[in-house]
C-alpha cells in the first residue's frame, strides 16, 4: 500500500512540475500583451477546432446533427422569447431579396414548392435587380449574391475559415459584435459581408447596435491575416481562398 501512495504521490509531483516550471518561466520571460495575445490565439483555434469537428461530426452522422440542430433551434426559441428579436422563416427553402433604404434593411421573402425548377427561375429573375443581395436557402446550404452578380456555377462547399468576423461602429462601445456565420454560407461563389449582408444580420440578433456607412468589418482569418471591410467593400468566397471586392 505504502508503495502505491509513493508512486501516486511520484507522478503526480513528477506531472505537476513538468508543466508548472515551463509555465513559470513563460510568465516571466514574457509581457502581459504577449501573454494576452497568446491566450486569445490559443482559445481561438480551440473554439475552431471544436466548430469543425462538430461540422464534421454532423455532417457524417444524422444523429449529431440532429441533436445539434436541435439544441440550436432551442437556444434560438429562447433567445428569441428573450429578447423578442426577429427571426428567419422557418419553412425553408426561400428566397429572399434584402435591399438598403436610409440604412434600415428592407426584406421580401418568396416561399418555394417545387424546389430546383423554382430556384433556378428565382435567382435568374434576380440578376436582373439593379441593387441588393438575393439569398437562397435551404437545409443544406444557403446562395448569397449581390444581385447584379452573374455568378452562376456550382457552388461546392469551400475550404475557407475565418477565426472571427467583428462588426464595429464608432458610436457603439466595447469591442464590437462577433459576427457569427454558419458554415453554410461559405460556398464557392457566395459573397458575403456587403453592406446589405451586414445590415440584414445586424436585424436578426439581439444586442443593440448602431449602423450607417461609418461601419467596419474586421476579420481574421485562419492564417492569422487581420482584413478590414467598409461599406462599399464585401468578400466573394472562392474554394481555397477568398477576395476583397469594392464596388
Amino acid at each position: 500500500m505504502l508503495n502505491h501512495f509513493a508512486y501516486v504521490y511520484h507522478r503526480t509531483t513528477q506531472f505537476l512540475f513538468g508543466w508548472i516550471d515551463p509555465f513559470i518561466n513563460y510568465v516571466f520571460n514574457n509581457t502581459m500583451t504577449q501573454i494576452a495575445v497568446d491566450i486569445l490565439w490559443f482559445f481561438s483555434k480551440l473554439y475552431v477546432q471544436v466548430r469543425n469537428n462538430v461540422n464534421i461530426l454532423s455532417s457524417k452522422y444524422v444523429a449529431v446533427k440532429i441533436t445539434t440542430e436541435a439544441i440550436q433551434s432551442a437556444y434560438d426559441h429562447i433567445s428569441n422569447l428573450t429578447h423578442n428579436e426577429p427571426k428567419e422563416p422557418a419553412d425553408l427553402p426561400w428566397g429572399c431579396i434584402a435591399t438598403l433604404e436610409n440604412n434600415k434593411v428592407v426584406e421580401t421573402y418568396t416561399h418555394f414548392e417545387n424546389k430546383d425548377e423554382q430556384m433556378q427561375n428565382y435567382y435568374r429573375q434576380m440578376q436582373t435587380n439593379k441593387s441588393g443581395i438575393s439569398i437562397i436557402k435551404t437545409s443544406a446550404a444557403v446562395w448569397c449574391n449581390r444581385c447584379v452578380s452573374d455568378y452562376d456555377g456550382v457552388r461546392p462547399q469551400s475550404m475557407v475559415k475565418f477565426i472571427s468576423v467583428v462588426y464595429k461602429h464608432p458610436d457603439m462601445p466595447g469591442d464590437g459584435l462577433e459576427m457569427n456565420v454558419g458554415r453554410e454560407w461559405y460556398l464557392v461563389g457566395n459573397e458575403l459581408f456587403s453592406a446589405e449582408f451586414v445590415a440584414r444580420w445586424l436585424h436578426y440578433q439581439p444586442e443593440p447596435y448602431v449602423f450607417d456607412d461609418r461601419y467596419s468589418i474586421q476579420i481574421v482569418d485562419d492564417q492569422v491575416n487581420v482584413v478590414t471591410l467598409n461599406h462599399k467593400q464585401y468578400v466573394t468566397i472562392e474554394k481555397t481562398t477568398y477576395k476583397i471586392v469594392t464596388v
